[in-house]
């Protein structure tokens, strides 16, 4: 028989903390200072059980290896999330034959790799690990046989992670969903939990999903210089609400074009009007991507398209409230600059991203400086 015990939360080990996987990100911050990233040598804590012929048992998160293993990975969370975990995924499945992907379907749908198969977060193989009534062999008949599990959902559940050790064949890892050292960037937390070094965003890149513009632009339009804006994020108190002025101040000084990325959430709470030439409203990613690419800048929030535009290299600026801890979270890109406002809006109030804590005019010089250098690049 397998015995499974819980560690209690957090220990040190001997995994390494992983490199940036995409280069430094150039920031110009509004705020005294965000701690700059620093490396570590913490492990992040696992639920984690390695079992062979003499029934050992381990709570050290094993560096894996190549083989012909078949991998069950589970990754919740939102797009950002996502995008974070992917130079990780990447990695991660160069070293086995297959991986199947529990995810959110909204956001794998970006994803193309070969050795990589996406399931839906709310597919049965996962929802059947959280019941009581848990049968191996019903659950191995239905799903497959799986060699190895990482998973980011379930920490601290007893059930779920017995399930778990019982439905593959040698060893399964839970891990919490987000457990961050100080200054360490999401990307490389979960780098580290895999002991992987993370694939680049060059190599990242190579299996995204990116599909053309479906109302291509013209070839005067192409000539004309476009902002891509997506104005959204997961949480109002991270929306900046200067980008109508943006919108306008991009238009009368450059003549260019305005895009306009609108998602589920955006709909459902509503945002200020930004004059726009395109708008986006819950296209899939891959179209969004194939947008990204066509513009000139992008210019975004503390947001999964930010990160997205990140891993794409697109040229951009991206605004963070005093709410988001941008060690963890700023897009990870030599081609992104981030600002960041320093405090919360007297007048507002401490939910509202107002453009009385990052005016519109200082947006626009960082942009403007940015625009510059790409028309005019240093030989």
């Amino acid at each position: 028989m397998r015995s499974f015990t819980l560690p209690p939360g957090f220990s040190a080990s001997s995994l390494p903390h992983t490199s940036a996987p995409s280069g430094s990100t150039t920031r110009r911050s509004l705020t005294t200072g965000v701690s700059p990233i620093k490396s570590s040598t913490v492990r992040a804590g696992a639920v984690s059980i390695s079992v062979n012929t003499e029934y050992s048992e381990t709570t050290e998160a094993v560096p894996v290896s190549q083989s012909n293993e078949r991998a069950l990975v589970v990754f919740p969370g939102a797009l950002g999330d996502f995008l974070c975990f992917l130079p990780a995924l990447v990695a991660f499945a160069q070293r086995v034959r297959e991986t199947i992907l529990l995810a959110r379907s909204d956001w794998t749908v970006i994803l193309d790799h070969p050795r990589i198969v996406s399931w839906s977060i709310e597919h049965p193989a996962l929802t059947w690990l959280y019941r009581n009534d848990f049968f191996r062999e019903e659950w191995i008949e239905r799903f497959g046989r799986f060699d190895v599990a990482y998973s980011w959902s379930g920490f601290g559940d007893r059930q779920f992670t017995n399930n778990l050790d019982a439905a593959v064949a040698t060893r399964a890892f839970v891990f919490p969903f987000r457990a961050f050292e100080e200054g360490e960037h999401a990307s490389e937390y979960y780098a580290r939990c895999l002991a992987l070094e993370p694939a680049s965003r060059e190599t990242v890149q190579q299996y995204l999903r990116v599909a053309s513009p479906r109302n291509a632009l013209e070839k005067g339009q192409r000539l004309a210089p476009t902002l891509f804006i997506h104005p959204g994020s997961g949480a109002e108190r991270k929306n900046w609400r200067g980008f109508p002025n943006l919108a306008r101040l991009w238009r009368a000084r450059t003549g260019g074009r305005i895009v306009v990325a609108l998602g589920p959430t955006e709909l459902e709470r509503g945002v200020a009007a930004i004059d726009a030439d395109e708008g986006l409203v819950a296209r899939p990613l891959p179209e969004v991507a194939g947008f990204l690419q066509d513009a000139t800048l992008f210019v975004g929030n503390d947001s999964g398209i930010s990160h997205l535009a990140a891993l794409l290299g697109i040229p951009g600026l991206v605004l963070l409230s005093c709410h988001t801890r941008a060690e963890h979270w700023h897009p990870r890109s030599p081609t992104i600059e981030w600002v960041q406002a320093n405090h919360q809006c007297d007048l507002c109030g401490p939910e509202v991203f107002c453009d009385h804590v990052l005016p519109a005019e200082q947006v626009w010089c960082h942009l403007e400086a940015l625009y510059e250098r790409i028309r005019s690049p240093k030989v």
